[in-house]
């Protein structure tokens, strides 16, 4: 990720959100792709994940698009991973402070047209690697529990930023309509006012 050293099992996707291929670097940083239209192609690669994920990657963000016209004349076209950092992103109970799990964790970021999705496991953290410089918003959501949202924070070159999103119980209010004479009215319109998170 210095813009020379090859890097392998990166993501290099063809067109938007890899609509129109999908491969891996090899060893040598190298991809390849079959099959595409010919015509203009939009190229984007993306720090690897999984198996391949290494601590020299992970704070790498995807490259800048880079639009190419197929079929490729000349030299292969080089991508270059950009400086990034990570996002620990944690939802805890806002009372016991103990961690939630499958807790639905969105995580929006910069210059990126889709957020990163994630669910929180035992631990109630969720690891976002790769994410671009500039500020990112947090939101929570799990059952029972009333949506957090917090953010936005800033995420600068090698950074890992922990973002914790402290989720409040939601309550659960019944009751029954009466008109003067006692008896229940069908389809009355029911409204709550207070303070949020109404």
């Amino acid at each position: 990720p210095d813009g020379k050293s090859p890097v392998a099992g990166a993501w290099v996707m063809a067109g938007d959100e890899g609509v129109d291929g999908l491969t891996r670097s090899d060893a040598r940083g190298s991809f390849r792709f079959d099959h595409l239209r010919a015509g203009a192609a939009e190229i984007t690669a993306g720090a690897p994940s999984g198996a391949t994920a290494s601590e020299a990657t992970a704070t790498f963000a995807p490259s800048a698009p880079s639009l190419v016209t197929l079929p490729v004349k000349g030299d292969p076209r080089v991508l270059r991973l950009r400086p990034g950092g990570m996002v620990r992103a944690r939802a805890l109970d806002s009372e016991t402070r103990q961690p939630l799990a499958g807790a639905s964790l969105t995580l929006d970021t910069p210059g990126e047209l889709l957020p990163r999705l994630g669910v929180t496991g035992e631990q109630g953290e969720v690891l976002f690697a790769g994410i671009p410089l500039g500020n990112v918003e947090l939101r929570a959501e799990a059952d029972r529990y009333l949506e957090e949202e917090i953010g936005p924070a800033a995420i600068s070159a090698g950074q890992t930023r922990t973002m914790t999103a402290a989720l409040r119980l939601a309550a659960s209010l019944e009751g029954t309509i009466r008109d003067a004479t006692g008896r229940p009215i069908a389809g009355a319109s029911v409204s709550v006012s207070g303070p949020p998170p109404f």
